[in-house]
């Protein structure tokens, strides 16, 4: 985020405050208050729909309005105002109208000494930081991977504890790394090598590193590129996670990888060199069986995705065994739902893009499969009564009658 709106944000918010705290009865007396009003309106209207006055000017009105609410002065305006001048009303109105004043510099002071977004980060790192270097962290990787590993109930409420304020500090830096601007300083910062290191540690802490990696990496080549040279082992270990018999880990692996290797080859060939395409078929395969729809679903359209992008990885994913088995699975479980078999047959479409793919599906009987799942879609037709949803099946039943005359006719030309 941009320091420079950051703050001039904080200055428009500070500017709202003046406004409400200050009576009306001092701003008559101003000779520019349509220009004050003018300007106020112009930082708190939607955002983006107006130009936000520059941090120089919004802070020159603020200490406008704080100079210019004096006492005296104030008294003196109020009792013009009012025509009561000299009676004990007014001297109360203008008791509160300092208090008023005195919030106003309160609240000034509390945004000025708000922390930034890089001191957080700094101490969101710090905190991991002394987290792996504290004491347990190598005999507690060495015993299991779970947060009991200590023994002693004092030292198994320490490292809970130390593992609660990890975790925390690593939601922090996702919710920070977001913007793709944060994301590309953490460089100078020493953000990545701790998260990175904390994929192979507790699971609560796996699961928080690899969702801050793939919000950070996620249409960020900087970020991807940077990540891949100074921490090249970030691959292996997110690929080690999608074994994990937790779909939780396994699904945040696979989320963080994708964000990865995405549209950048070298990733890719990192990815294919410690044995990811094997593993996200083995990912799909169980939970495609398993009706873990979702995950599966992720799972398959990362495989389309890397087809798409490096054509070389299809012969290797046709040359593990239960892919089209896996493929056939998700198709039979997603007939019920329209859109993950919308994105079942969009990945079908790529991974049958070959003669010798779709002979291989035609084999494995996927074309029976398809035949099924339209009689079935032409069933469910007949019952809805939606425009919208008529139109929607239309489509899918199209998509199946293509994907079904594909590999008839790749059988025809054996």
């Amino acid at each position: 985020m941009n320091d420079r709106l950051r703050y001039s944000g904080r200055w428009a918010t500070c500017l709202c405050i003046v406004a409400v705290l200050l009576p009306v009865c001092c701003l008559d007396s101003v000779p520019n208050r349509t220009e004050l009003a003018v300007d106020v309106q112009s930082v708190t209207s939607n955002e983006g729909s107006a130009e936000i006055k520059g941090e120089p000017e919004l802070e020159s009105l603020l200490h406008w309005a704080i100079s210019n609410s004096d006492p005296g002065v104030l008294q003196q305006q109020a009792l013009a105002a009012s025509g009561k001048e000299g009676t004990k009303k007014s001297v109360e109105e203008l008791r509160e109208l300092a208090k008023r004043r005195a919030k106003v510099r309160e609240a000034i002071e509390a945004f000025a000494e708000e922390p930034t977004e890089t001191e957080l980060i700094e101490e969101a790192v710090a905190i991991l930081n002394s987290y792996l270097s504290s004491d347990w962290g190598e005999a507690k990787l060495e015993v299991t991977q779970s947060v009991a590993a200590v023994s002693s109930q004092d030292g198994e409420a320490a490292f809970r504890a130390a593992v609660g304020i990890a975790e925390n500090a690593l939601q922090a830096l996702q919710l920070l790394w977001e913007p793709i601007d944060n994301a590309n300083d953490l460089g100078g910062l020493g953000g990545k090598a701790p998260v990175v290191t904390l994929l192979s540690d507790v699971r609560h802490l796996r699961v928080a590193a690899a969702g801050v990696l793939g919000v950070a990496a996620t249409n960020n080549p900087t970020f991807q590129g940077e990540l891949l040279k100074e921490q090249p082992q970030v691959l292996g270990a997110l690929i080690a996670m999608l074994g994990s018999d937790d779909d939780n880990e396994a699904g945040r692996a696979l989320y963080a990888m994708a964000a990865i290797v995405r549209n950048m080859h070298s990733a890719q060939d990192l990815f294919r060199s410690n044995g990811g395409v094997a593993s996200v078929v083995k990912l799909l395969g169980r939970t495609a069986s398993s009706g873990k729809l979702k995950l599966a679903s992720r799972s398959i359209q990362l495989l389309a995705d890397l087809v798409v992008e490096n054509q070389s990885f299809l012969q290797q994913i046709l040359q593990e065994a239960e892919v089209v088995g896996s493929v056939n699975a998700l198709l039979m479980s997603t007939r019920s739902n329209l859109d993950m078999l919308e994105k079942t047959l969009y990945a079908l479409d790529v991974l049958a893009s070959t003669p010798a793919s779709q002979i291989a599906f035609h084999e494995n009987g996927t074309a029976e499969i398809l035949k099924s799942v339209q009689t079935s879609l032409a069933q469910e037709l007949q019952r809805v009564e939606d425009d919208d949803e008529v139109e929607f099946l239309d489509d899918i039943i199209a998509m199946v009658k293509i994907a079904v005359s594909k590999l008839s006719s790749a059988k025809d030309e054996l």
